[in-house]
């Protein structure tokens, strides 16, 4: 399908969140074509500008070209536009519809996914914080303990640091999870 085609390149010159996008399966990324097949799915017969809005879809008009040449997408009509002109109407074909309606299993699962990843690096930000306020407790105690006086700078910042590299450690792991998706 035309729809998942992508070539997985990025520019030498983009940043790393785009390098690592691209290197995403096309079949995991959620498209703009994607988003344009659910709203016409939803709503019917509508024109390249509503169906632009309703996907979140900037300059929708050249994906919903791409569409229509793809045999996704048909002309069915038009109707005044807003301005006083008239819109073309477009809808779904056959294979649109199948297509959105395969989207449509496709996107629950990663929905579904999507959201115990989510849970996921919540649960951990929750312990990096926590090992944040373990190092922060330890500092005040040590100032507040008699014993932590007579401690030398060079054993708290070995002691401490300590606590500091298993939070790194939760914050790498954290990292690469978000760059996962």
């Amino acid at each position: 399908m035309e729809l998942f085609k992508h070539n997985g390149a990025a520019r030498a010159t983009d940043p790393k969140t785009s390098k690592d996008a691209a290197k995403m399966s096309s079949r995991e990324r959620v498209t703009a074509k994607m988003r344009l097949l659910k709203a016409y799915d939803e709503y019917g017969h509508i024109c390249d500008e509503h169906a632009g809005n309703l996907a979140g879809v900037k300059g929708a008009h050249k994906r919903i070209s791409e569409l229509l040449k793809e045999g996704y997408l048909k002309h069915v009509g038009e109707e005044r536009g807003v301005n006083g002109t008239d819109v073309r109407l477009c809808g779904l074909t056959p294979d649109g519809e199948e297509l959105a309606e395969q989207l449509k299993v496709d996107l629950k699962a990663q929905v579904i996914d999507q959201s115990s990843k989510i849970e996921e690096v919540m649960d951990m930000i929750e312990g990096v914080v926590n090992q944040f306020g373990e190092v922060m407790d330890s500092m005040h105690q040590a100032q507040r303990l008699p014993g932590g006086a007579s401690m030398t700078l060079e054993e708290w910042v070995n002691r401490e640091q300590k606590n500091i590299d298993k939070a790194m450690q939760s914050l790498d792991r954290l990292e690469g999870l978000i760059h996962e998706r």
